[in-house]
């Protein structure tokens, strides 16, 4: 028996002896044939780029046109390796944000930064960014303070940069700092560090700036307590 495809990759499928995905069609066709070959029929597959000068090839297509017509078939192929992970990475991340929303809702400052910086839009996978550019990206997107305010609490610190002393470091950074100046350049005026909707405009500095932008800022000009051996505390 021959049989004829212009689907290489399904017959470079049926010959990987480990599979990775669609494993139960895989498998089943193969056991199909195995059968077939217990019986002494021999089984050969070919491959014809779109059918390109097989005889037969019009008598084939009505062929294929009839079996179409026919009712469908009744045995269910199961979901593919590929698309379970897919499903259930969606599920989670649905999960994910409406428990964070419920979090916004509840008036937390953390989860409302992260819904204002990001507009939940993962970070891109960039292997050119090196893990401690990572890291500082990472604690813009959180909101995250520095080393001296969580074990001091409120307290004036004072920018590596420019040297103004705020207790609002992280605000101070994208809002007022004269190296992050360029980040600020299309926005509208924003409040002073501190004051109502400051934490806001901060957040909106990040979500309206370009990704390469802000890596490059942050290499040259890391936030207030970040180093390359511990950029932040999580």
């Amino acid at each position: 028996m021959s049989s004829y495809t212009h689907s290489k990759s399904s017959i470079q499928a049926l010959r990987d002896t480990q599979p990775q995905d669609n494993i139960h069609l895989l498998t089943s066709t193969l056991l199909l044939a195995q059968r077939l070959a217990a019986r002494g029929c021999n089984i050969t597959l070919n491959w014809v780029p779109s059918h390109v000068g097989l005889s037969g090839n019009e008598a084939a297509d009505r062929a294929a046109k009839s079996a179409a017509a026919l009712p469908s078939p009744t045995t269910a192929v199961l979901p593919s390796l590929s698309q379970t992970l897919l499903k259930i990475k969606s599920a989670s991340h649905a999960l994910s944000r409406q428990q964070h929303e419920a979090t916004v809702a509840l008036s937390s400052p953390s989860a409302s930064w992260y819904a204002a910086a990001t507009a939940y839009h993962p970070l891109p996978q960039d292997p050119s960014i090196p893990p401690h550019v990572r890291d500082r990206l990472h604690r813009l997107r959180l909101g995250f303070p520095c080393f001296e305010e969580i074990r001091q609490g409120d307290v004036d610190i004072t920018c590596d940069h420019c040297q103004v002393t705020s207790p609002f470091a992280l605000q101070h950074y994208l809002l007022k700092c004269e190296a992050t100046s360029h980040l600020r350049e299309r926005l509208p005026p924003h409040p002073q560090p501190g004051h109502p909707g400051a934490a806001a405009a901060a957040a909106a500095v990040i979500r309206s700036v370009p990704l390469a932008t802000l890596t490059s800022t942050v290499r040259e000009y890391p936030p207030q307590g970040s180093s390359n051996t511990l950029p932040f505390l999580w």
